[in-house]
C-alpha cells in the first residue's frame, strides 16, 4: 500500500515567516520546529520519490536554496545549473537533518551559517551526555 504524502508547503506562509527576513532565516539552525520539519519532508519527497507528484514539492525548498544563495552573493542575478541545484538541494537535505538530529538527540553537530553552507566545510560533533 502507498503511503500518503506529506502535506504541501504553504508557500505563502513560507514567504512571511522565511523569505520576506534576511537570509539567515534560512539556515536550518535558525527555522522554528515545524518548518524543520516541514523543509525535511518536502526535500525527503523531492529528493527519495522523483514522480509527477513531488514536483509540488520543490518549489519550498528551491526557494530557501535561492535565498541563501543570494546572500552569498553581490549580485541581484543567480545562475545555477540543474545539476548545481540538485546538489544544494542535497546539501541541504543534510544540513535540516543535521540540525533534526541536533534537536532531537543528544548528538551535537556544528551548525551552517550563512558563510559555510554549500561549502565543503569541517564538521564537529560531539556527545552531549543526558543529565
Amino acid at each position: 500500500m502507498k503511503e500518503p504524502l506529506p502535506p504541501l508547503m504553504d508557500l505563502v506562509e513560507l514567504k512571511k515567516d522565511i523569505l520576506d527576513k534576511h537570509p539567515s532565516a534560512a539556515l536550518p539552525c535558525q527555522l522554528s520546529d515545524f518548518w524543520l520539519d516541514r523543509i525535511a519532508d518536502s526535500l525527503d519527497q523531492v529528493l527519495e520519490n522523483p514522480c509527477d507528484e513531488s514536483r509540488d514539492y520543490l518549489a519550498g525548498p528551491i526557494a530557501l536554496v535561492a535565498h541563501l544563495l543570494f546572500a552569498r552573493s553581490s549580485s541581484s542575478e543567480l545562475e545555477v545549473s540543474q545539476l548545481h541545484l540538485y546538489e544544494y538541494l542535497c546539501a541541504y537535505r543534510v544540513e535540516v537533518a543535521l540540525e533534526v538530529m541536533n534537536r532531537r538527540t543528544d548528538l551535537r553537530a556544528t551548525s551552517a551559517s550563512l558563510e559555510t553552507i554549500f561549502t565543503d566545510r569541517p564538521l564537529t560533533s560531539s556527545y552531549a551526555y543526558p543529565k
